[in-house]
């Protein structure tokens, strides 16, 4: 894969620096916590409307920030948000929204495996509900940004997506990776209208791994996240780095590969054949049509 014919590797993007969001209309769905909310405030700060998708509102009354409330581990309340969603008025469309397996499988009232549906059912529901009108009114072609880990070879299992079959909680987190990764190469084609990628952010010190670490208040949280912000960026200090290459000029054209923690482009996964992507699609459509029709 290539930009204009010159890899990936060596592609150089220019970061929309100094960031001016004025003009910019975005929505983060997961925009009110970790690293959706960091990005969430430095586009408001920067004059960019936003609206903020998730559950708890933090930040009422910051200026140039709206707030749409749903929790994504429903997938009524996705087909909803995609309803309320003002898709066809967005510049861009950012997905963070997820969380991590807990050790024992927990299941929402629809019948998914909790983490498969927060971290990417409702984004797949979604996206496909909003993709072909998304960015209608606007002058140029609309992004979407789905924050995962890809890049990474992991091939997941779309034959056991809900993990029915069996359930082991780090494999089953790594079946959202993987799909993940796979709602993107097939979005960037699926969408021709947009311009579609998908971001790796490595560890950030956030608060997703509370329901592994036995909550956000335990001592096992607090350590671990404390020693990983010895060694990585906080929230803040990643989403002032990756904003301003979001919106460079030389993604208006491309689609369908990804950017590492660094905001630099990255080839998909060498797993991620046009097979093994299809798989995914036919399960992902199986699985929303089984939580939807209840």
């Amino acid at each position: 894969m290539a930009m204009n014919g010159v890899p990936l590797s060596r592609v150089r993007l220019t970061p929309r620096t100094p960031f001016d969001g004025a003009g910019l209309r975005v929505a983060v769905i997961g925009g009110t916590g970790g690293i959706g909310r960091a990005i969430s405030l430095f586009l408001a700060k920067h004059g960019a409307q936003v609206t903020v998708i998730g559950r708890t509102f933090r930040d009422a009354g910051v200026p140039n920030l709206s707030f749409l409330a749903a929790d994504l581990e429903s997938m009524d309340a996705a087909q909803r948000l995609a309803q309320s969603l003002p898709a066809e008025d967005l510049d861009a469309l950012i997905f963070t929204n997820g969380i991590i397996t807990a050790p024992t499988r927990e299941l929402t009232a629809e019948g998914i495996e909790r983490d498969m549906a927060v971290s990417y059912l409702s984004r797949f529901g979604v996206l496909r509900a909003v993709g072909d009108r998304l960015g209608a009114n606007r002058p140029r072609r609309a992004r979407v940004f789905l924050m995962g880990f890809p890049g990474t070879d992991e091939k997941g299992r779309p034959d056991d997506l809900n993990a029915d079959a069996e359930y082991k909680q780090f494999p089953q987190h790594l079946n959202t990776v993987a799909a993940n990764e796979a709602l993107v190469l097939d979005a960037a084609k699926r969408f021709p209208n947009l311009s579609v990628f998908g971001i790796n952010p490595g560890l950030i010190k956030t608060d997703i791994r509370a329901n592994v670490l036995g909550g956000n208040q335990s001592v096992r949280f607090k350590v671990f996240e404390t020693v990983l912000g010895w060694f990585t960026p906080s929230a803040d200090a990643f989403a002032a780095h990756l904003v301003p290459v979001l919106f460079a000029p030389e993604l208006e054209r491309e689609s369908g590969f990804h950017l590492n923690k660094h905001a630099a482009p990255i080839q998909p996964s060498t797993v991620m054949t046009l097979d093994h992507v299809t798989a995914f699609m036919a399960a992902s459509d199986a699985l929303w049509a089984r939580a939807t029709r209840r």
